[in-house]
């Protein structure tokens, strides 16, 4: 599938911006089409606008033919470029939407701490990502327990010298009515989806704030938004975790720490397994996800994309027909 994308920067002549190539894999260009303007003179701005028909960040994901894009501008970041070099910790990192942002954020250049209980899963990603020429770090984690996470993160500094974005993804669903819902059923439900996030999150504050910028995802639900039925301990912690974003948002913004909250429909992992059986063209897919978090996260330090939300066209969420 292929983007049209119009870029419109506005960069200070003396700053010597060089577009130096665009590349597109000839195996993409079809009816590709692109072009470069470029207007101004030192010393006032220089006005650039581009229009090129280029392949998603993801092409690499499976069912995508390989693709390449270069778009180089000396002293700027342009599309992904910001994230290349930085520490993004995910958790919940072993299948679905964390597997999918540990690739995607490798796959842009970032260093990849790799977070969940499966160690042989954690294993395998790590390999599959030094393969394609990636770096990434495994760490079995419980993200409900408070000395993992801090070890955690101990070990992403002391492999990659700091953290830089926080996906906090770990999490289960589950649909227990109330009257069966047991307490221990209620509290493992808040410890990992809500909890977890809290622990992560304080963590990684102490890292960002002296460095004077960071990134938090928090992936929440559709569900933060508009709850599904005999679902109250799902609801509660996908609430919870809405508002904790708000907290840490407002905490965060004179660090120019930026916390965010990802808020996905029906998307085909273990975690909905029923969702995996569903037609292509109604469940998103781990892959479609991440890549909307990638792009939230691929700004400029002192902006902050506050919140998104994928959900399918046929669902009830957006109203009666």
């Amino acid at each position: 599938m292929l983007n049209v994308v119009h870029a419109n920067l506005v960069i200070p002549a003396q700053a010597g911006i060089q577009i130096r190539r665009l590349l597109l894999d000839s195996r993409l260009r079809g009816n590709d089409e692109g072009g470069c303007y470029v207007s101004g003179r030192a010393p006032i701005e220089m006005s650039i606008s581009i229009t090129a028909r280029i392949p998603s960040p993801l092409a690499l994901r499976p069912g995508f033919p390989e693709g390449k894009r270069e778009l180089e501008a000396k002293g700027n970041a342009v599309n992904l470029d910001i994230l290349k070099g930085r520490v993004a910790v995910v958790t919940g990192a072993s299948s679905g939407i964390g597997e999918a942002c540990a690739l995607a954020y490798a796959r842009a250049g970032a260093k990849v701490v790799l977070a969940a209980r499966r160690a042989e899963r954690l294993e395998a990603l790590a390999q599959r990502i030094a393969g394609e020429g990636g770096e990434a770090l495994g760490v079995v984690t419980d993200v409900t327990s408070e000395s993992d996470i801090a070890d955690l993160f101990r070990q992403a500094v002391d492999r990659f010298g700091t953290v830089d974005i926080l996906i906090n993804n770990a999490g289960f669903a589950d649909s227990t009515p109330i009257e069966e819902c047991s307490l221990e059923l209620w509290m493992r439900m808040l410890n990992t989806n809500l909890t977890s996030a809290f622990l992560c999150s304080r963590e990684a504050f102490l890292i960002m704030k002296p460095q004077g910028r960071g990134r938090i995802v928090n992936v929440g639900s559709i569900s933060a938004r508009v709850p599904r039925n005999n679902s109250p301990a799902y609801t509660a912690s996908k609430y919870g975790l809405d508002g904790l974003t708000h907290a840490l948002a407002l905490d965060g913004r004179d660090f120019n720490i930026a916390v965010s909250m990802f808020n996905p429909g029906i998307v085909a992992t273990e975690i909905a397994p029923g969702a995996v059986k569903l037609p292509a063209d109604f469940a998103a897919m781990p892959e479609d996800i991440a890549d909307a978090i990638l792009h939230m996260t691929a700004l400029p330090d002192h902006l902050n994309f506050y919140e998104a939300m994928i959900v399918q066209n046929k669902i009830p969420f957006l109203g009666r027909g």
